[in-house]
Formats: C-alpha cells, sequence, structure tokens
C-alpha cells in the first residue's frame, strides 16, 4: 500500500502544527501544486482531523503566502509570480549579505562551530546526493546564520518569508547543476567566515543568492511557458 504523504499521528501534539507541517512539505515537493484547489473534506480524510483543526492550518499557510482563500472557492496552492520572485531574492541578497558581513564581525566562538557543522553536513548531503534534506540543512545553516548576525528585525523579516523562501529553494535547486553550485559558493562564504572578513562574507552571501535566482527565475519561466503550451 502507498503511504500515505499527508499522514498525522494523533498520538503527537499539536495537531495544528503537524497539519501545517505536511501541508507545507506537499508544497514543497510538489504533491500540491501551484493552482490547485484544496477541498477541505478531502484534506480532513487524508489528514485524518477536523475541519476546525485544518482551517486554523489553512489560515497559518495563507499568512506565510504558501496559499491563497478564493472568496467563494475556498483555498488554493498559490502561484509564485515572477515579479514576487525577483523581490523576494531583492530582499534576501540585501539581508542575507548583512547577516553574512555581521556574523563575521560578532558570532561568538559556539555559533562559528555550529555553522561548520551545519555546512559539513550540508557538503556530505551534496556530495551523497541526498537533495530531500538539503532544503532542511540550509534553513538551519541561515538560522545559525542570523542568530550570530545579532540583528532580530533582520532575522523577523526573513523568518516571515521563510515559507516562500523555501518554496523558492527547492525551485532553484531542482535542477541538476545546482547543487554542485550552491556547495560551491557556500565554501565561499565559510572561507569569509574562518577570515572573520565581514564584507568578503556579505559580498559571498549576496553572490550565492544571485546565483540562486537565477536558477529559480529560470525554472519559474520554464513552467510557465509549459503551461501556455498546454493551455
Amino acid at each position: 500500500m502507498t503511504a500515505n504523504p499527508l499522514s498525522i499521528s494523533p498520538a503527537l501534539a499539536p495537531v495544528r502544527r503537524q497539519i501545517e507541517d505536511r501541508l507545507r512539505d506537499a508544497i514543497y515537493t510538489g504533491v500540491l501544486k501551484p493552482g490547485e484547489k484544496l477541498i477541505e473534506r478531502d484534506l480532513c480524510t487524508r489528514l485524518g482531523v477536523s475541519r476546525t483543526s485544518l482551517r486554523e492550518a489553512l489560515r497559518q499557510l495563507e499568512a506565510e503566502g504558501l496559499i491563497n482563500l478564493v472568496p467563494y472557492r475556498g483555498p488554493e496552492v498559490a502561484y509564485l509570480s515572477l515579479k514576487e520572485t525577483v523581490e523576494i531574492y531583492q530582499v534576501r541578497e540585501l539581508l542575507e549579505g548583512f547577516a553574512g558581513q555581521q556574523f563575521a564581525q560578532l558570532a561568538n566562538n559556539l555559533e562559528r562551530s555550529e555553522l561548520e557543522e551545519c555546512f559539513e553536513g550540508i557538503r556530505q548531503c551534496i556530495k551523497s546526493e541526498e537533495y530531500s534534506k538539503l532544503i532542511y540543512l540550509k534553513e538551519e545553516f541561515y538560522r545559525i546564520l542570523l542568530s550570530g548576525a545579532r540583528n532580530e528585525v533582520a532575522r523577523e523579516t526573513l523568518l516571515r518569508l521563510n515559507g516562500r523562501v523555501r518554496r523558492l529553494r527547492s525551485v532553484s535547486l531542482s535542477a541538476a547543476e545546482r547543487p554542485p553550485q550552491t556547495l560551491a559558493e557556500l565554501e565561499t562564504v565559510m572561507a569569509a567566515i574562518r577570515n572573520k572578513d565581514p564584507e568578503a562574507a556579505r559580498i559571498a552571501c549576496a553572490y550565492h543568492v544571485q546565483r540562486a535566482a537565477e536558477a529559480a527565475l529560470k525554472s519559474l519561466e520554464e513552467h510557465l511557458a509549459a503551461a501556455e503550451n498546454q493551455a
């Protein structure tokens, strides 16, 4: 029997958080596709949850920009437009460049060790082509980077974008050549941080975001072109 990718465990709590996590993962991995209508009755059955719990989770995912609640139609998986994608990467380039700069200057030894450990996990993941883990390891990498940057506003701003950022990471990393490029770019980031060179770290982080943007936009443009051809 095929496993249900949306199933949750009633023994684990809170249930709403489990629903959010399952739906996020389904959107990131393409189980739920852009524009797909989310039928509450169907989702309640697949998840094994109440409609009240589901609606609470859907409101959170709407706040993250992952779904739209369309009047008279109900919830559906949100499309990422090219314009929105460009704007997200512009913000990321500024804030993640700043975070790299600040981390190189301000991070303590424990944070530097944590970042090294996380980077080694990313290296091993890419070398062994275990790409399903890569998105989560990159999230952890930036969590550590932002913590060591000592700027709560920058951290909170990127956290609010996290849902759409993770989705874009899955798009950019879907290109076969992108994971090895990611590793090379992060090597440059780590070298600047080890040297405690704030400006080099800023430039390396910004460049990494620029290359990720190029990959994501290319994939999105190809997807939109294919959708138009099928219409």
